[in-house]
């Protein structure tokens, strides 16, 4: 049996670009992802952490979970930031008012509703 190749970077990671890509041209996207990547370290890697358990159990699609827990590095997350922090965007909305889910992009649309703030 062979083994997959690992990617070499995020950046060949296909469903990661599109999630950023996503964030960028869908601002419900925009605006969960960037409440995700604003927080401390330690919270938003528990919370991917957690968040990819789930996707694994709901057996969402094998790129959207590699997608997802790139983003359990700090330094993946915080040039993901950067890189959406540019994207055109309308202000936030309050912190209560945070859900992910729905993101357009066809590789990464079977993302469930999961609440990131109570």
């Amino acid at each position: 049996m062979g083994q997959a190749t690992p990617a070499a970077s995020v950046g060949d990671i296909e469903s990661f670009i599109t999630l950023l890509r996503s964030a960028c041209s869908d601002d419900d996207v925009y605006q969960k992802l960037e409440r995700l990547l604003a927080m401390p370290d330690e919270k938003r890697r528990a919370l991917v952490q957690k968040w990819v358990e789930d996707l694994v159990v709901q057996r969402a699609p094998t790129d959207f979970i590699r997608a997802i827990a790139c983003l359990l590095d700090d330094q993946v997350a915080e040039k993901a930031y950067e890189v959406i922090y540019r994207c055109e965007h309308p202000p936030l909305p309050p912190v209560g008012a945070l859900w992910v889910g729905g993101i357009a992009a066809a590789s990464v649309a079977a993302l469930v509703g999961w609440k990131l703030f109570a």
